[in-house]
């Protein structure tokens, strides 16, 4: 005797679960972090495209709720331009970093390439578990 398991329903349950999962993975954001090196190295295959960067911010200048901070993450160093409200992160602070990358200019070996960001986590890694 077949149960309700088999045949043409477990067929139907497989297919109405693959959207929910496509939905899962969409919306989770997880987006690889791609080394600076490698967003210099070849700015053109990354140039207009949604990155994650992660690293310590070595610079950071605002003014008027703008502001720009330049990231390191042992790879490299980029120039990230914060679009938003809420200022830029501190000197040494470790942040990531999404954002669109966008090469303007290469001249030699001096890459001008930017990340207008878009979100930002500040990464609390030198903290001891329980503080805030």
């Amino acid at each position: 005797m077949r149960g309700i398991t088999d045949g043409p329903w477990r067929a139907r349950r497989r297919v109405a679960g693959f959207p929910l999962l496509l939905a899962a993975v969409a919306l989770s954001g997880c987006r690889a972090t791609v080394p600076i090196r490698d967003l210099l190295d070849d700015p053109h295959a990354y140039d207009r495209r949604k990155v994650k960067v992660e690293g310590d911010v070595e610079a950071a200048a605002a003014a008027f709720g703008h502001g720009a901070y330049v990231i390191h993450d042992g790879t490299g160093a980029l120039l990230v331009v914060a679009e938003r409200d809420g200022g830029v992160p501190r000197a040494g602070a470790r942040v990531a970093v999404v954002g669109w990358f966008r090469s303007l200019f290469r001249i030699g070996s001096v890459n001008g390439a930017v990340v207008l960001e878009r979100d930002r986590d500040l990464r609390r890694w030198d903290r001891e578990p329980g503080r805030e």
